[in-house]
């Protein structure tokens, strides 16, 4: 079903026979408006009978025309209503003739829906052409807003051929390929055997015995219309599904955006690196995301139903399903299960907080120790150049120990470990 409100048979059948009625007002007021104009046109000419048997004559006719419209507005109202019923059953309570019809009517949606974003798409191409040409003219050519109108312009050139087109140009390939087939496969056949023959051939038998050759030829047309029905229904379901499947995509995206960690693909590989298998990986995976648990087994459910699967915005309606049953799951269960499941919520946490405090230490310590490297190359550099005054150095070792001492306690370090460190450092030559 598309995204717009689902509409009931009645009101499929309402709307046809409002558009006919609005057609058959418009094919009287036409009918009115030629007939007021040769009256008018034969009272100017004196020809009052004329005018009379004209009137009479297109009366007549207008009766007919309005007959005709009514038998072929029941007609139409009355296959609105199937076809909308038809929509609404599933695969499996239809015939193989309504499947057909079925599958032509999603193919004859999908190009429609089609033709419109086209449309859009058109309008949306006229429009960005006249901002371009502006702000070109302003001397704006070169300005960000240009180039992204530029940049969406050349995005939408790029666009898909026409679906209605890239069916009919895959239908007449396949014909001709299965054409070329039978030709090679029945060369050796009788004529009344063979599903295809070449022109010469049928020419030649049409001399010989024009009666067969006729019904073979009517048994050729029946065929060759049966195989392009059958390759029609094939690709209306493949571009149904290209269709669902583009729009599934988008639904997925919207899943995981309101549930990043539904996203396990790092979990996935941490688990992988540990050695672990799929099935034990499975298992951690569901112990620790039961709603993930919860999407898997509703997909495993629905192979067999397609509820989900074979809707547009199926991933957020298994959510919600999965939400449902979650939170049912957590309303029914047990003190002792409800315990075990936030010991094992609150031990998860822990973990994580201890890896993100051991990542937040070693970040400290990394950084002292190169705070520490770059105060060693300045010692170094110093013993070269001109000494301050006894002042000027006491004041510096006053804010580097100061300085070194607040790193140190950063780090973890202890006072004593700082003066051990210090006084092996003066112990060298040239670096106290």
């Amino acid at each position: 079903m598309t995204d717009e409100t689902k509409k009931t048979p009645d009101q499929i059948a309402e709307e046809t026979m409002a558009k006919i009625q609005a057609d058959k007002a418009t094919v009287e007021e036409k009918d009115a408006t030629a007939a007021k104009e040769a009256e008018a046109k034969a009272a100017a000419e004196g020809s009052p009978s004329e005018t009379d048997d004209t009137s009479k004559n297109e009366e007549s006719e207008e009766k007919t025309d309005e007959q005709l419209i009514d038998e072929a507005g029941e007609k139409a109202v009355e296959q609105a209503k199937v076809d909308a019923e038809l929509s609404e059953k599933k695969d499996d309570d239809l015939s193989d003739e309504d499947k057909a019809r079925k599958a032509d009517l999603d193919a004859e949606k999908q190009i429609e829906r089609k033709k419109k974003n086209d449309a859009k798409i058109e309008k949306r191409m006229t429009d960005l052409n006249v901002t371009i040409k502006r702000l070109d003219s302003e001397g704006k050519q070169h300005s960000e807003e240009n180039k992204k109108l530029k940049a969406e312009l050349d995005a939408l050139k790029s666009g898909k051929p026409d679906a209605k087109s890239d069916v009919k140009s895959k239908l007449d390939k396949a014909e001709n390929d299965r054409i070329k087939q039978y030709l090679d496969e029945d060369n050796s056949k009788p004529l009344a055997e063979r599903r295809e023959m070449t022109d010469e051939e049928l020419s030649d038998w049409l001399l010989e015995d024009q009666l067969a050759a006729h019904r073979w030829m009517i048994r050729q047309d029946k065929r060759r219309d049966a195989d392009r029905d059958a390759d029609l229904s094939l690709e209306a379901k493949k571009f149904v599904a290209s269709d669902l499947q583009v729009k599934q995509d988008e639904s997925i995206k919207r899943v995981i955006q309101a549930h990043p960690e539904l996203n396990v693909q790092a979990r996935f590989a941490e688990l992988k690196a540990q050695g672990k298998t799929d099935a034990e990986i499975q298992t951690v995976i569901n112990t620790e995301n039961p709603l993930l648990r919860i999407l898997f087994e509703i997909a495993e459910e629905d192979k067999n139903v397609g509820k989900y699967l074979k809707a547009e915005t199926g991933p957020e309606q298994s959510l919600a399903e999965a939400k449902r049953r979650l939170k049912a799951e957590q309303d029914n269960e047990s003190a002792e299960d409800k315990k075990k499941r936030e010991e094992a919520d609150a031990a998860k946490d822990k973990e994580q907080a201890a890896k993100d405090e051991e990542a937040r230490i070693a970040q400290i310590r990394e950084d002292a120790m190169e705070e520490e490297r770059q105060r060693i190359d300045s010692i170094d550099e110093g013993l070269s150049s001109t000494r301050g005054s006894d002042k000027k150095k006491k004041t510096e070792e006053t804010e580097a120990d100061t300085y070194q001492a607040r790193m140190a306690k950063k780090a973890g370090i202890s006072p004593q470990k700082l003066e051990a460190a210090k006084r092996r450092r003066e112990s060298i030559r040239g670096a106290a």
